[in-house]
């Protein structure tokens, strides 16, 4: 009878992804800030902001700050549109 090969399995550890950094802002210059707080303004409601700008970019996180500020969304995280 044969052998049978014994097979070597690796065992691999679940590591938790580290928290995402903060997106930052502060590269944005002014002609662009001027055009999200437009199109914020044009979009209307924070729902429609959510849809519009729902990546994970500078772009995308300044117009949700300024939504929340602009339609007076108090005490709620703003969240960027993502479905889980």
């Amino acid at each position: 009878m044969a052998k049978a090969k014994e097979r070597k399995t690796k065992i691999v550890k679940k590591t938790t992804k580290p928290k995402p950094k903060a997106i930052s802002t502060k590269n944005l210059d002014d002609g662009q800030r001027t055009f999200i707080k437009a199109k914020v303004k044009e979009l209307g409601d924070m729902e429609a902001v959510k849809k519009f700008y729902r990546r994970e970019d500078a772009v995308s996180t300044f117009a949700n700050k300024e939504a929340k500020k602009i339609f007076k969304v108090k005490n709620k995280k703003v969240a960027l549109g993502r479905s889980k």
